[in-house]
């Protein structure tokens, strides 16, 4: 069984979310030190830095669930599953969010080797795409929003 392809894109996946990615920060990098207020506070009527990690872990889940072979599991784009707003933010919410990102984050590596590369030409179950293109998709999607958050920080600091 070889899984050398899945093992670098966990390798890559892995590096975005905790090491030094050629581009800067890591995801965790990134929310270091984000307050209450900022990972709260919406600009106009858009997202708040807490809604976008929760939507970052959602669809890691998504990830988690189809490579494990969970048919069932699904998220519809803009449904109640994929972005939720969140008005009241407490601190125990914001460590919360962050621990589950940081957990399914965990759990999507430590699962990754388990499998064989062939897996990756397949298709995912109720998509319209591969597992490959799902497996780098997601590593995409969390650099996406990094960027999204460390744009908010900014601007949550007066730093633009």
């Amino acid at each position: 069984m070889s899984n050398d392809r899945l093992k670098s894109i966990g390798a890559h996946h892995d590096q975005v979310w905790q090491g030094s990615p050629w581009y800067g920060s890591s995801v965790l990098n990134g929310l270091k030190g984000i307050t209450l207020p900022e990972a709260s506070g919406r600009i106009a009527s858009q997202h708040t830095i807490a809604e976008i990690l929760y939507h970052m872990t959602q669809w890691k889940k998504f990830v988690l669930e189809k490579l494990r072979g969970n048919t069932a599991f699904d998220i519809q784009v803009d449904s109640h599953a994929d972005w939720i707003i969140i008005n009241d933010l407490d601190e125990a919410s914001w460590e919360n969010i962050k621990n589950q990102y940081q957990q399914v984050t965990r759990d999507l590596l430590t699962e990754i080797p388990n499998y064989p590369d062939e897996i990756l030409d397949g298709p995912v179950s109720g998509r319209k795409y591969t597992c490959r293109e799902m497996m780098e998709g997601i590593t995409e999607h969390d650099i996406y929003h990094l960027g999204q958050i460390m744009l908010l920080k900014k601007i949550m600091r007066d730093e633009i």
